[in-house]
């Protein structure tokens, strides 16, 4: 059984619904935010009540799941859908405003044009790092 805790106002939750959706995969969806039990289950299970997040049950294992990176990439394991993109990839765009937002702040403080070449160059990680996962849910 795959059940996805979700919130219907969270875009990494329409990204992993609608991955899903277009993978084929059945997802038995408990909306977090409007049904205390499922809330009050996602915060036992996990200890915080971000979502999205897939709870996995086969046979006597349970499994929680959070990060619509790795529930994306669990749904295409299971549906046999093959990643194009190398793994390398994927996780260095989830780390890109690690790095981003120090760059941008260092470019307000460096004389022109460095400055100018770091903060441009850190707005456009960011925006890359923002867009990569929906791109990615596709």
């Amino acid at each position: 059984m795959l059940a996805l805790y979700y919130d219907e106002n969270c875009l990494y939750c329409r990204d992993v619904r609608g991955a899903a959706d277009r993978m084929g995969v059945a997802l038995e969806l408990r909306n977090a935010r409007t049904d205390p039990a499922h809330a009050e289950a996602l915060r036992n299970a996990t200890g915080r009540a971000t979502v999205p997040v897939l709870r996995i049950v086969e046979e006597s294992e349970e499994r929680w799941v959070p990060e619509s990176r790795l529930i994306i990439r669990l749904l295409r394991e299971r549906a046999g859908v093959p990643d194009a993109v190398p793994r390398w990839l994927d996780e260095a765009m989830a780390r890109a405003n690690l790095v981003a937002f120090p760059m941008v702040l260092l470019g307000l403080f460096v004389a022109d044009p460095v400055g100018d070449v770091l903060v441009y160059s850190g707005v456009f990680v960011m925006v890359v790092g923002f867009i990569w996962p929906r791109w990615r849910a596709r």
